[in-house]
This record gives structure tokens, sequence and C-alpha cells, in this order.
């Protein structure tokens, strides 16, 4: 038959033929059916296909509803959250935000500008940096930052100022480098000499000097002569010169415990107890008149800690603890004071400039420092009627200042071992 002559009823008979081959009621075989006359077959691939659209057009608009999320979130984080001025795992100002003129040269400077600030304060910034520090040390046993280095059974190490360069010995000083630093130490002695002051020059050994045992052994096994090792050996030649060489002390009192943190970059109090003996061993060689006889703290406990500063560099001060000592104290006398000093801006410095006073005291001093000296000033405090406390290089214009309100038996100068590599002649350092 011809397919135009086909009636409706024939086209419907026709198309209700499956692709099997089989037919439907329309045929009059006897099929299941829906109540509105499609074959159930159909109408459940179609309900199965009306679903599976409605699922994948639920699950694109959650997926771009995340995406949104994420892209906005730390930005709206950034505008809700208050501004953080200084980050203490970086030890460094965080960026400003950038000023707005209206001005061709400024507008230049805004994106570089405000691109520094973004990634300074983004939000949840610490929360990212955090969980990349610890896939990288879980699965890569790697350092998140260059400055900190892993080194053995828990301990970290420091590496700025070329500190393990310099334990392999190769940035040593030249001749003429010990020299200027002799000279200099001289030119300062001699200036307070004639003004009836004493001066001594302290040095603290970093802590890959006094445990490097601990530092990886492709780094332990190439020792050399250190900076510290040519400048002890040069300065103890200069009988007129009073400079104090802390490591055979603290190398002593290691044997006993463990006196630097595993976590910071610093002694605990054990080793600072070590070092401020041997000081005031030296100080009463140098006042033999005076009764300078440092007094000996006993431990009583320890108390778990977050981690040092290391561990704070790579954001993991909360998981890597620290265990420190807990020293028997109770009997200070020193009482703190706040000083304001023309001669030196202190708005940036993390520890602002200060003065202890205890009645008992023997001495009157002033102390150049950095931040080895923290934990020696309760130590120290005790023995003088005033101390003045300065985290810097010694500064000549400062001491002139400071000779006009105190009138100082000693000035000291203390230094970690870090900062040799800073310029000779007590320019700013990292601390």
């Amino acid at each position: 038959m011809d397919k135009s002559q086909l009636t409706a009823i024939d086209y419907g008979a026709i198309d209700a033929v499956g692709p099997s081959g089989t037919q439907s009621a329309a045929l009059g075989v006897d099929s299941p059916s829906t109540g509105s006359g499609e074959p159930a077959a159909a109408a459940t691939g179609k309900g199965a296909c009306d679903r599976r659209r409605r699922f994948s057009d639920f699950s694109g608009f959650v997926l771009v509803g995340v995406f949104i999320v994420l892209i906005f979130a730390p930005l709206i984080k950034m505008m809700t959250s208050e501004r953080i001025l200084f980050s203490s795992a970086e030890k460094r100002r965080l960026a400003e935000p950038p000023e707005i003129k209206l001005d061709w040269k400024n507008a230049k400077k805004f994106i570089p500008e405000y691109e520094a600030y973004y990634n300074d304060h983004f939000g949840y910034r610490e929360r990212y940096i955090r969980s990349y520090n610890r896939i990288l040390h879980k699965y890569f046993n790697k350092s998140p930052v260059p400055d900190v280095l892993y080194g053995k059974e828990g301990w970290l190490f420091l590496t700025t100022n070329k500190v393990i360069e310099d334990y392999m010995g190769f940035n040593p000083f030249t001749p003429d480098e010990l020299k200027v630093i002799e000279e200099y130490a001289r030119s300062k002695q001699k200036w307070l000499a004639a003004r009836g002051i004493q001066y001594l020059f302290i040095v603290v050994p970093g802590k890959q000097t006094v445990y490097p045992e601990y530092l990886p052994d492709y780094i332990y096994s190439r020792r050399g002569q250190t900076r510290l090792d040519q400048l002890t050996l040069h300065l103890q030649l200069q009988a007129d010169l009073n400079f104090l060489d802390l490591r055979p002390a603290l190398l002593t009192a290691k044997n006993r415990d463990r006196i630097y943190h595993l976590t910071d970059s610093h002694w605990n109090l054990r080793g600072a107890q070590a070092g401020y003996q041997e000081i005031m061993a030296k100080l009463q060689q140098m006042f033999p008149r005076r009764d300078l006889a440092a007094r000996n703290y006993h431990e009583s406990g320890t108390r778990l800690e977050k981690g040092g500063d290391l561990a704070v560099m790579i954001k993991k001060e909360e998981t890597m603890r620290e265990v420190a000592p807990i020293l028997d104290m109770a009997s200070n006398c020193s009482k703190l004071n706040e000083l304001i000093i023309g001669a030196w801006d202190t708005s940036g410095m993390l520890e602002k400039a200060f003065y202890t006073e205890c009645p008992a005291g023997q001495l009157t001093a002033i102390i150049f420092r950095d931040s080895f000296t923290s934990l020696l000033v309760p130590f120290l405090a005790e023995h003088f009627k005033k101390a003045v406390f300065l985290w810097k290089y010694y500064d000549q214009e400062i001491m002139e200042e400071l000779l006009t309100i105190f009138k100082p038996d000693i000035v000291i100068e203390e230094m970690g071992e870090r900062r040799l590599f800073r310029d000779a002649t007590g320019k700013a350092g990292l601390d």
C-alpha cells in the first residue's frame, strides 16, 4: 500500500511500533500503560531524564555558588576584619593601604601598592598559609620558608644572615674587617674610659654553634671556621679589650640539660642563666671591690608552651609545642620603667627602651642589646641600681644623651652571633 493512502489511525499504529519491533496497545497488543495513555517504559525514561536534568541544573548552581563564595570570601573577610599592622611570623610590618590621589604619577603607583596591600591582608591569609605549610612538611619534609631549616629530632634552625654558610666556613671575615671591628671596639672603650666608664663586648653563640649535631648530616659534616671563631681568636689577642666569649660556659651547661629551644632561635632560661653567670663572673673581675656574685636559681618545673619564633615563621606554633623550664625567681627586687630617648625613634621597635631599678644593686649600666638579652633582663637587673636596656647597636648620639640622665659605671654591648654578618661599624640588624 502506498504510504500516502494511510489513514491517521494507520500512522498511529506505525508510530507505536517500538525499536525492537514489538507493538504497543495501539495494535491490539496488551501492554502496561500510564494513566495518560503513554507506555510505562517511555514515561519512566522521560521522568528519569527530567530528574537528571533537574539534578544537573542544581549541581551547576551549587558549583557556581561555591566558586563565587571562594572568590569573594577573602575580600569580605578582609573588609570586615581589623587590620593587622605587624607580622610576627615574617618579622616585618605589613603593607599599608595606598593613598588615592587624582594625578597620573600616583595613579601609576596605585595598582602595585594595592596589590602589595591585598597580598598582605587578604582574608584567611594565615589559614591558607598554615594549610600549605602542613602539606609541604607532611608530604615533602620541606620547610615552607627559606629562613627556617628542619633539623633532626624536631629541632628547627634559622638560616638568615648566612648563618649556615658561616657554619661551613664559606663567609670568613677578611683581615681588614677584623681590624675594623677591633678598632671600633677600642674607640668605644677608650671614649668611655675617659669618662670613668667601663665597656664590655659580648657575643652570644647561635643555636647552630651550640647544637650542631642536630643539623642535617649534609651540613653537620661540613663544619668550617666561623666568623665567631675568627673574631674570638682575634680579640682575645688584644689584651686591652674587654671581650667575653660565652661558648665555653654554654657548652658546659649543655651537658647538664637542653639550654636552647627546639622551635626557637634563642636560648631558654637554662641557657640564659648560664650566660648570666659567666657575665657576672666577668664583671666581678672588672669591679673586684663590688659584690657581683651571680645567683643560682633553681628549676621548679617545666611548662608546655606554644612553639617559638621559628615555629611561628612556618605557622606551626600550635602544633610544634615547646617544653620550657621554670626557674624560682620570686625574690626579684627590680622594677621596670619606660624610657623615652629623644635621639632615637622607637615607634617601630618590638620592644621599647626601658630601665630597671633595684635599690640593693651595686652598679649602674647601659646595655645595648638584641633579642638574646630578653631572658637575661630578670637575672641582670638584680645586680644594678639602674640598668638601661636598649634594643639597638651601640649609638654614640644616644650614648651622649643618656650620660646626661644616668651616670653609668659600665656600658655592655651584647649581640647574637648572627649579627656578625651586619656592617662591622654597627648598623641595623636582624634580632
